[in-house]
């Protein structure tokens, strides 16, 4: 399993399929609001200004190939998930 880069997978696509590749498209998302909550929690000296937390949820919140909401999961529980449905482990 590897995570890539949109943009590296988007010029990659057509050698990975040559070499006989199988391409899992999996977007993480989770709401704007939990997005604005979490940065809340954050130390001040690292938080974000709403507008620019907003800004960059609507630039960069993709929704391609499978979308799994992980607003209030695990790390380790979003990766058994992929992990199971995936590779039937």
């Amino acid at each position: 399993m590897e995570a890539l880069p949109l943009n590296y997978l988007k010029k990659s696509k057509k050698t990975l399929k040559k070499e006989k590749y199988t391409i899992i498209e999996i977007s993480l998302s989770c709401s704007l609001k939990k997005c604005l909550e979490n940065n809340q929690k954050r130390n001040k000296r690292k938080a974000f200004d709403q507008s620019v937390i907003t800004e960059v949820y609507d630039k960069y919140n993709l929704k391609v190939g499978t979308v799994i909401d992980v607003s209030n999961k695990t790390p380790t529980a979003v990766f058994k998930e992929i992990e199971s449905k995936y590779f039937g482990l």
